[in-house]
């Protein structure tokens, strides 16, 4: 039985510190700063300006977005921003990051609670699986977790096969299939991308009463307003921190969305900015299904409108590399075949040139401390039900 439920109960925690942020009278006449450009960035911003709150400039120590105008406001680094310390500041942070950030802003002479505004605890948040019961169920060990993805994988190359569609394995599913043959050894899960357009193909072939099935934004009768898809395992139920707000469905495979990038610079600017913004309007729109169906309707329009086939230059900048991933299309044209675990599958052409853009010296392992996966995700066994 296919399964998909997002669950809110974070995002009423997160609203509920903004108002207080709003209210509180010692917040009043003060200069905000975001650190951070993610997700909740955008949320944040989005929903301070709705109240007359206003944030100034976004900080972060990722040089490639130091410049960017990104939310509608301009991207510094914490050095350049905040490096000499000014008392109106009030810096808010909302990141899964939060200890790193608050080290390096105390560096700087601000202190928590008075400069330093903790949105939410995301740390804590992405920790906790309280909002689902899975009282007898069999929870699946990573080793099962991962015969059940492998499982999907090979499931999505065979219908690509039979249907002329064209997928790709990418970022660290890329990596492991390069440096390790299969999984690198401290992550669990799998990444790979497909034409935007190859994804509505796909979405429109697959059926949700088979084993498995697609999680879209081309499925109108589900709530998934990410561009990036899922492709889920339905005799699995997993519950997903990964994500924000978070979800359970089944065991899952990320599925993110190549489109044309436009080659002229200040157009391409123009596209990062747009997508960015798009992204984030949707977001603030978690508890109004019809403004948040039509923002993602928007955002599916104006990205079909750069056809992957029709541009020499590809990307898909909302994932977590943001515009490393912009790429020659010719590095994916005639693709090549690499072996991941027991299966091969297909890999962009000129993968070597790809992990490099990416990771730079990719055939370096990182330091032991590292070398940690995520495991946001508790998967289990559905049958027991």
């Amino acid at each position: 039985m296919f399964e998909y439920v997002r669950h809110t109960e974070s995002l009423h925690k997160l609203y509920s510190n903004l108002d207080k942020i709003i209210t509180d009278g010692k917040f009043q006449n003060r200069r905000y700063v975001m650190f951070g450009t993610s997700r909740f960035a955008g949320m944040i911003i989005y929903y301070l300006q709705l109240h007359n709150v206003q944030v100034e400039a976004i900080i972060d120590n990722d040089e490639k977005r130091q410049g960017l105008i990104v939310y509608g406001v301009k991207v510094y680094s914490p050095e350049q921003y905040v490096g000499i310390k000014d008392e109106s500041f009030r810096i808010i942070i909302a990141s899964s990051y939060q200890d790193e950030m608050i080290r390096q802003l105390c560096e700087f002479g601000y202190k928590i609670g008075e400069h330093i505004i903790i949105a939410i605890d995301l740390k804590k948040e992405l920790s906790e699986y309280g909002y689902a019961d899975r009282t007898g169920l069999r929870r699946l060990s990573i080793q099962e977790k991962k015969q059940c993805q492998l499982a999907i994988l090979e499931n999505l190359d065979k219908v690509c096969k039979e249907n002329g569609l064209r997928y790709y394995i990418c970022c660290g599913t890329l990596l492991g299939a390069v440096r390790h043959k299969g999984y690198i050894p401290w992550d669990d899960d799998i990444d790979v991308t497909m034409p935007f357009n190859d994804i509505n193909k796909l979405t429109q072939i697959m059926d949700k009463k088979g084993r498995y099935s697609i999680i879209s934004c081309f499925d109108r009768s589900l709530e998934h307003y990410d561009v990036e898809a899922l492709l889920t395992d339905n005799d699995t139920i997993c519950d997903c921190n990964n994500v924000f707000p978070q979800i359970s469905s089944g065991v899952t495979i990320d599925v993110f969305p190549l489109t044309g990038i436009p080659d002229d610079e200040q157009e391409r600017t123009d596209y990062i900015s747009r997508m960015r913004n798009m992204d984030m309007e949707k977001w603030n729109y978690l508890y109004d299904d019809n403004r948040i169906r039509e923002a993602c309707d928007r955002q599916i329009e104006y990205m079909m409108g750069f056809d992957y086939d029709k541009y020499d230059t590809v990307g898909s900048i909302l994932g977590r590399y943001f515009i490393k991933e912009i790429f020659p299309k010719k590095w994916f044209e005639d693709s090549t075949i690499l072996q991941f675990e027991n299966l091969s599958l297909a890999a962009p052409s000129s993968y070597e040139e790809y992990l490099k853009k990416i990771y730079g010296d990719y055939m370096q392992l990182p330091p032991v401390e590292k070398r940690v996966g995520e495991h946001n995700s508790r998967a289990y066994e559905k049958c027991n039900m």
